[in-house]
């Protein structure tokens, strides 16, 4: 198909879904609290002054993304002070992300709804000069929007996991139109470079470079820290925990069931359970209650006296988890279990804490491979095989301790893409300005106007 008759198609369908969505919006942005509203939703946000040394806008889908979008973010900002920068989300625990990261100093702002009038909208509020979409975020619109308007597009940690590429495949030509408009695709993978040369990325712009996670890391918490966490959560001397993280539902009556039966055999074994949605903790707290064990909350934190074998610590916040696995001897890592694809496996290894996750790791496949090669990172099927793998690293303190070194030297070893992706974006803002392809929505007065709306309208 010829890329006017898909971008004709593609904006016919989301005309002919306008109602629906638009009720879904409106009902998404009543609930929501902390900025998420319909306006930014349409394209409405307030406008943002001239940025005369540039301004970059950062989109991330959700909390994951602009946990990744964070290292680049210090990056541009090493190398460029006062180079303005907006952050974007679609969800609210994106936005609580760069809250609890320290990236208020960027304006947060809600990802407008795919629809030409509301990006054509935001363009002209924003005025970037250039747009960065992290892992796999693919706007047809948005980037088809940019390029008429002279703004470059760039892809920084872009990925493709096994049920992605599947969907995209349904529907080529509708990754080929955005995709051919990229200035840049950086990939982690070799893989995910392929996959993108296949669906339309242009050669040129394509670029292995890395997983930018191993940057967005904490080094190791020194020891004092660590022992203010384990004080926080009730840990007594001699006590190891097993910490599961971002778990959803399903991973945890099996985690929940694999702790009874290790606590059979090591009465100083602790559980903590972080839900991926702290929306579904009172369900977790009956699953808890279930198997006859007690909950305690973070955010509703018991005397340590009080608290025993049968006590499980409850995560109900946002944002702390990469440090809360330092007070951990071991962890799991959810969304493995069930087919989500995987979180952030390196989290834990980069507090030097060995890690369990299932095998649905199409979100993560790099990372769990390399993991499983270095031998800090441990797949498990089951209840039982948690059991198993658990049973062997704890009953073992030498083995404990000798893995921390691995876990260290493998995050170690990863470093460095955050800064090649930042040196890329500050390139291509240099090449705009070299080839005075400035963004014509940054100009100003009757006639910037005019060739202004003459793009947007293209």
């Amino acid at each position: 198909m010829r890329e006017p008759m898909i971008r004709h198609a593609y904006n016919a369908a989301l005309l002919a879904t306008a109602a629906p969505v638009f009720g879904y919006l409106a009902w998404c942005s009543a609930r929501e609290r902390g900025g998420m509203g319909l306006a930014q939703r349409l394209g409405l946000s307030a406008p943002l002054p001239w940025a005369p040394r540039g301004r970059v806008w950062i989109h991330g889908a959700s909390a994951g993304e602009v946990s990744v979008a964070s290292p680049i973010v210090r990056q541009l900002r090493f190398h460029q002070p006062r180079l303005d920068l907006v952050l974007s989300s679609t969800t609210g625990s994106g936005r609580h992300m760069a809250l609890s990261l320290g990236l208020q100093q960027a304006h947060l702002r809600t990802l407008p709804v795919d629809w030409p009038w509301c990006v054509s909208s935001a363009l002209h509020r924003f005025k970037p000069s250039a747009i960065v979409l992290v892992e796999g975020e693919i706007w047809p619109n948005l980037t088809h929007l940019a390029h008429q308007l002279g703004i470059p597009v760039l892809m920084v940690n872009g990925r493709l996991s096994d049920r992605g590429m599947e969907r995209r495949l349904r529907l080529p030509a509708l990754s080929a139109w955005p995709l051919g408009r990229m200035d840049y695709l950086g990939m982690q993978t070799q893989v995910d470079a392929d996959r993108v040369l296949r669906l339309g990325g242009r050669p040129e712009c394509v670029e292995v470079v890395g997983n930018a996670k191993f940057d967005q890391e904490l080094g190791p918490l020194p020891a004092a820290e660590v022992a203010a966490l384990r004080e926080s959560l009730g840990l007594g001397w001699g006590t190891r925990l097993l910490l599961a993280g971002s778990t959803h539902r399903g991973e945890e009556s099996e985690i929940l069931d694999a702790f009874v039966a290790l606590s059979k055999r090591d009465q100083r074994l602790r559980l903590a359970l972080a839900p991926r949605e702290t929306g579904r903790i009172q369900e977790v707290q009956a699953l808890v209650r279930s198997r006859g064990l007690s909950c305690c909350f973070r955010t509703r934190p018991l005397p340590a006296t009080t608290l025993g074998a049968s006590t499980v610590r409850v995560i109900d916040t946002m944002g702390e988890l990469g440090r809360l696995y330092a007070a951990a001897s071991l962890a799991f890592v959810g969304g493995t279990l069930v087919q989500v694809g995987g979180h952030n496996l390196l989290q834990p290894v980069a507090q030097g804490v060995p890690v369990l996750f299932g095998p649905h790791t199409g979100n993560t496949r790099d990372v769990a491979d390399m993991l499983l090669r270095e031998g800090v990172g441990f797949r498990v099927e089951d209840q039982s095989s948690v059991v198993a793998h658990a049973s062997a690293l704890l009953e073992d303190p030498g083995a404990l301790r000798s893995l921390r070194g691995r876990c260290l030297a493998s995050v170690e070893r990863g470093r460095g893409a955050s800064a090649c992706y930042a040196d890329r974006i500050l390139r291509s803002l240099e090449r705009s300005r070299d080839l005075g392809r400035s963004p014509r929505t940054q100009a100003r007065g009757p006639a910037a106007n005019a060739l202004r709306d003459d793009a947007l309208a293209r």
